[in-house]
């Protein structure tokens, strides 16, 4: 995944049941649903889920100058 395709990720991109996460806005401008590692899918569930719908509350040009 591209940096931007993960910090987009909202809590609702996430299905626990079918151990997916669905990346709604792509390079090429089509969805997608993958298959997280079972490690990933954990972190992101145990993540602290705060005021954001998005699961990392930072911009992407944030994440690049820190």
């Amino acid at each position: 995944m591209r940096r931007g395709e993960i910090l987009a990720i909202r809590w609702d991109d996430i299905n626990q049941s079918q151990s997916t996460l669905r990346i709604p806005i792509t390079k090429n401008g089509r969805p997608r649903v993958i298959p997280p590692s079972s490690k990933s899918l954990t972190t992101l569930l145990e993540s602290p889920g705060g005021i954001s719908e998005r699961v990392f509350d930072i911009l992407p040009n944030a994440f690049r100058l820190a």
